[in-house]
């Protein structure tokens, strides 16, 4: 019996160990040391409100005990195949549109990228993310001279108008809402039967872009509405006025937002990443995702630029590099 106690303390505290190392080794902390104190520090300790320090120089407000929140205030970063993505494609000047906005994370990484002299759309529906990305908006520019950001209370679908949004019922994750008026929606529920679904205002990405526009990079992160922010973008699309755009699916490729895509001319790649860095692959080829990491997708009407940003090791976005 003592025997065997012991042998199980021992499997137990290699096993903690084992997490523990396998943790501390992400590229979050390995490529960016100074994270590693600041993880010790704040680790089981989330106050209500907080400010984190962004590795490009600006900071976020936001809600550790909040799920997406709480991965910034520990690593720093979120989502750091996306966030790298954008780092690698978005350049001076150009315009960038981040639909599905939340707070700001990757508004706020827009908004260096494109710099001064660029401009950055961020849309966001839900009032309580809004709120929040208005105030990391406002601090931006008070305290950092970013006057680059635009940002607009509204959903992206195919029509103008108003619409059902479905938010989330968990207070912990308010990352996860998403419209509900869709008619081939599964599980569509009539108005009025579901207690955490709110009006908001909806509007068409072609009309957003204003002239002839261009748009360098436009990220779609709305929980499975991909498709009806495309539908409500097809004049850019057809008129070869989107160059990349990165966004979420979660089902295995081919799919109806990649074939929509493809069908304007879009090269679409799945985002593979490694421990010293991110590659592009073919969307076809079967790939293994991370538990903090939702499968994204790159689509892009110029895969020899794309290619060669990606050939660079190291994750640049964590550095503040080119």
């Amino acid at each position: 019996g003592r025997r065997q106690t012991i042998a199980m303390n021992n499997s137990y505290s290699w096993q903690r160990l084992a997490n523990l190392v396998r943790s501390i080794s992400r590229p979050e902390y390995f490529f960016r040391p100074q994270q590693y104190p600041i993880r010790s520090r704040q680790r089981g300790h989330a106050p209500g409100q907080a400010l984190v320090s962004l590795p490009w120089g600006l900071q976020l407000s936001l809600c550790p005990r909040e799920f997406m929140h709480s991965q910034i205030w520990l690593h720093g970063v979120y989502d750091l195949r996306v966030t790298e993505t954008l780092w690698r494609l978005l350049d001076t000047d150009e315009l960038a549109v981040d639909v599905g906005a939340n707070i700001g994370y990757m508004t706020s990484l827009m908004a260096v990228r494109a710099g001064p002299t660029g401009h950055v759309i961020g849309c966001e529906p839900l009032p309580q993310n809004w709120a929040q990305l208005n105030q990391n908006v406002l601090r931006w520019q008070r305290e950092n001279g970013l006057t680059n950001v635009v940002i607009h209370e509204l959903a992206l679908a195919e029509r103008n108008g108003c619409a059902r949004f479905k938010a989330p019922l968990h207070p912990g994750n308010l990352g996860l809402g998403s419209l509900a008026d869709c008619p081939d929606q599964v599980g569509f529920v009539a108005p009025g039967q579901a207690p955490n679904e709110i009006e908001v205002r909806v509007g068409r990405l072609d009309d957003l872009i204003v002239g002839k526009s261009t748009v360098g990079l436009l990220k779609i992160d709305v929980e499975g509405q991909e498709l009806r922010v495309l539908r409500g973008a097809e004049t850019l699309l057809g008129e070869g006025r989107i160059r990349d755009i990165v966004f979420e699916e979660h089902r295995p490729y081919p799919t109806p937002v990649t074939e929509f895509l493809e069908s304007f001319g879009y090269r679409i790649y799945s985002l593979v990443r490694h421990f010293r860095g991110l590659a592009l692959c073919d969307a076809g080829t079967p790939r293994s995702v991370e538990a903090l990491d939702e499968p994204s997708f790159l689509a892009t009407r110029d895969p020899a630029r794309a290619e060669a940003r990606f050939r660079k090791v190291g994750w640049r976005a964590l550095n503040n590099r080119q």
